[in-house]
C-alpha cells in the first residue's frame, strides 16, 4: 500500500477517534497490529514517532481553534481586560479553572512518566486494546446512567479534588484503548458537573496533554519523512474537526451511550482476534 494512503488513512483515524470518545491511541494501535499482521510494509513512512507526532499537533490545533474564545477569555481574564461575551468556561472563573488545569495535569505527569516504557510495550498487544475498549465501555455506559439519575439535580462546580480526579481519568486513558475524552468527560460527569463544563474541561487539559505527549515523543527522533506523515496530519485536521463538534453536541444531549456500544462491539473482537493468533506485534 502506497505510504501516503497509510498516513491520510491513520489521519482519518486520529482525527475521528482523538475526540470521539472511542480511543484514538486503541484505533491507531489496532490498525498498525492489523496492517502488520495483514502483510502491510509501513517502513516507507520513516520514523514512525514523527508521524504520530504531526498526528498529535494536527487534533491540537483543531483543539486550539474550536476553543479560541474560551482561550481568549482566559487571557483577557488573566491580564484584567473586560469579559468577552459568554463561552463554556464560567465567567470570572479563568484563573481558578487555570489553576484546575495545572492540578490535572501534574496528577496525569507524575502518574504516567514512571510507566512509558510500559505502556509503549501494550500498544503492541491486541488484548490490551481491547481490554482498554471494554474499559471505555464501561464508563461511558456508567456515566450515561448515572447523568440520567441526576438530571432534576443542581450541577456542581469545579474544585481541586474533582480536578485530581479527572487527572486520574487522564492517566488512566494513556493505556491503550481507553479514550482520553471519553474517559474524562466522563469522570467529570460522575462528579457531577454541568454537561457543558465536562466536554470543555476534558478539552482544556488536552491541551498540555498532547503538547507533552508530542515533545516526548519528538526526543526519541532518529529519522524523519515529512510528505506522508504532512498529508496525515491535515487528513487528521479536517476530520478532527468534524469529530469535536459531533462530541460537543452529544455530550450535551447526553447521548454517549451509543459510543458505550461501539467501543463494547470493537473490544470483544479485538480480543477474539488476539485470542486466535498471535496476541503481540513487535514493530
Amino acid at each position: 500500500m502506497n505510504d501516503i494512503l497509510i498516513s491520510i488513512y491513520l489521519g482519518f483515524i486520529q482525527g475521528l477517534t482523538e475526540f470521539l470518545p472511542v480511543s484514538s491511541s486503541g484505533h491507531l494501535a489496532l490498525s498498525r497490529i492489523l496492517m502488520e499482521k495483514g502483510g502491510i510494509d509501513t517502513s516507507g513512512l520513516g520514523d514512525d514517532l514523527f508521524l504520530e507526532i504531526l498526528l498529535h499537533v494536527g487534533t491540537l490545533l483543531v483543539v486550539l481553534g474550536y476553543y479560541r474564545r474560551e482561550i481568549g477569555q482566559f487571557i483577557y481574564e488573566w491580564i484584567g481586560k473586560p469579559p468577552l461575551a459568554a463561552t463554556s468556561v464560567p465567567s470570572g472563573k479563568c484563573k481558578s479553572w487555570t489553576l484546575y488545569i495545572l492540578v490535572s495535569t501534574i496528577v496525569t505527569t507524575v502518574l504516567a512518566l514512571p510507566m512509558k516504557d510500559r505502556i509503549e510495550e501494550a500498544f503492541h498487544s491486541l488484548s490490551a486494546v481491547g481490554f482498554g475498549l471494554l474499559f471505555t465501555s464501561f464508563i461511558l455506559f456508567i456515566s450515561w446512567k448515572v447523568s440520567l439519575k441526576r438530571q432534576d439535580q443542581a450541577p456542581r462546580s469545579m474544585n481541586m479534588m474533582f480536578a485530581a480526579l479527572i487527572g486520574l481519568g487522564q492517566f488512566i486513558a494513556v493505556c491503550p484503548g481507553v479514550s482520553r475524552s471519553g474517559t474524562t468527560i466522563a469522570v467529570a460527569l460522575l462528579l457531577g458537573l454541568k454537561r457543558e463544563h465536562a466536554v470543555t474541561y476534558s478539552f482544556l487539559i488536552s491541551i498540555p496533554a498532547i503538547m507533552g505527549a508530542a515533545l516526548l515523543t519528538a526526543l526519541d527522533l532518529e529519522q524523519v519523512e515529512l510528505l506522508a506523515p504532512l498529508l496525515g496530519m491535515v487528513t487528521a485536521m479536517i476530520f478532527g474537526w468534524i469529530a469535536l463538534g459531533l462530541l460537543v453536541r452529544l455530550v450535551l444531549q447526553g447521548k454517549l451511550w451509543g459510543f458505550s456500544i461501539y467501543c463494547l462491539v470493537v473490544g470483544l473482537v479485538t480480543i477474539l482476534i488476539s485470542y486466535s493468533g498471535s496476541n503481540v506485534v513487535h514493530p
